[in-house]
């Protein structure tokens, strides 16, 4: 063919500069078409012929895009996997040319295989995608789980409306900084903001995070920091606690595996919410918020567990409500004025109290190991909690 035998000495004059660039050119003279657009194409054609034969198979034969996906560490099979997911085609029974029933992911969303640390007081506005983009794609689903798992039953109704924005990748990492997210949060629209990990979301040290966008002083807003997977909070001493805050509404941190808080305060305006589909272990920490006006909520949610040994709360809290198949506490004040709702599989016993004493903890149930008090009032006997804590409601879960 004359005109293939022109094409490919131009190609090969413009582009074949070495042995190496020629063969990849003679070994794929099928994508002729594809190299004098992308001579890009013919690189990566040399040094990863297999990866150039997946996109060539998917239909996703474009440089800026391989290269893309290979900085995100992504090859061979898995690489394979995810130019199959960003070209879906037709369905079984469909001819050639037929709609697609599925609809192809948005490349944008690679973003969310990617490993991304956040530091030096900076977050990429580039990587945030909205929860609906976010939501649907195939690399998310790990997460899609855990955040609907782990939603109240208002948020998981059959028409779910998610007007939010999302950083999500593989494993993320927050140094310790100061970061407003303002600029990408998304306006009074938006509910929240959700920085999101499928394999680990790491906090690495005192992290305070803001809302310096001015529409939304009238609106309430949160942040949210969850991980599909394992979760891990700054650690700080005994005498010198690390700390996570959001200068807005609303703080909420959740995990699919259980989760420590040990040392480190936790602190929103508004309300502080902490959930895990396994258990939450929290040692020598506190629950601050700041507001004295509004919700001022305190919510710890567990599939399993909560051990608690060593929270206090701020003055301001005035609702505070555990959940989970059984409580275990010690060390524990509740601010004097504040309702707690304690709620385990079991419930009360004699449908008022909780186990006193580490002797007496029962599984199910609501434990009061060793000093815990509503107020300055110590709360270690029935007659105790029949006194003082009025305020106080063991339910079942």
């Amino acid at each position: 063919n004359p005109d293939q035998a022109e094409k490919i000495k131009e190609i090969t004059d413009a582009h074949g500069t070495d042995t190496g660039s020629r063969d990849a050119i003679f070994d794929n003279l099928d994508s002729l078409d594809q190299f004098e657009i992308d001579p890009d194409l013919i690189k990566i054609a040399e040094e990863s012929p297999g990866d150039f034969k997946s996109a060539k198979e998917s239909g996703q034969l474009s440089s800026t895009l391989l290269n893309e996906l290979k900085e995100l560490g992504l090859e061979g099979e898995e690489l394979k996997i995810v130019l199959a997911d960003l070209n879906t085609g037709p369905a079984e029974g469909q001819q050639p040319g037929d709609a697609p029933t599925a609809t192809p992911v948005d490349p944008n969303t690679v973003s969310l295989l990617a490993n991304h640390e956040i530091k030096d007081n900076t977050i990429n506005p580039n990587l945030v995608l909205t929860a609906e983009l976010a939501f649907a794609s195939s690399f998310f689903q790990d997460v899609v789980q855990v955040y609907d798992n782990l939603s109240g039953p208002s948020d998981t109704s059959e028409s779910i409306t998610r007007n939010f924005n999302v950083l999500g990748g593989k494993n993320v990492s927050i140094s310790a900084g100061d970061y407003d997210i303002g600029n990408m949060y998304g306006g009074p629209a938006n509910d929240e903001f959700l920085i999101a990990a499928t394999d680990k979301l790491t906090i690495a040290g005192n992290a305070a995070f803001r809302n310096t966008d001015e529409s939304m002083a009238s609106t309430t807003d949160g942040l949210i920091l969850l991980s599909a997977g394992n979760l891990s909070l700054p650690q700080g001493t005994v005498d010198q606690h690390a700390s996570v805050s959001y200068g807005g509404d609303m703080l909420g941190i959740s995990s699919m595996e259980t989760f420590n808080v040990i040392n480190v305060d936790l602190q929103a305006e508004g309300e502080v919410s902490l959930r895990s589909l396994d258990s939450l272990v929290i040692e020598n920490s506190k629950m601050i918020t700041t507001n004295g006006n509004g919700a001022d909520f305190v919510h710890l949610r567990a599939l399993d567990e909560i051990n608690a040994n060593g929270l206090l709360f701020s003055a301001n809290v005035q609702q505070i409500v555990m959940d989970a198949i059984t409580i275990n506490l010690a060390n524990v004040t509740f601010p004097g004025g504040s309702t707690v709702n304690l709620n385990s599989a079991l419930g009360p016993l004699d449908t008022k109290y909780p186990t006193f004493g580490s002797q007496n903890k029962a599984y199910g149930r609501v434990n009061f190991i060793n000093d815990v008090r509503y107020g300055q009032h110590l709360l270690n006997s029935r007659s105790a909690f029949n006194t003082h804590a009025g305020s106080i409601t063991i339910g079942t879960k």
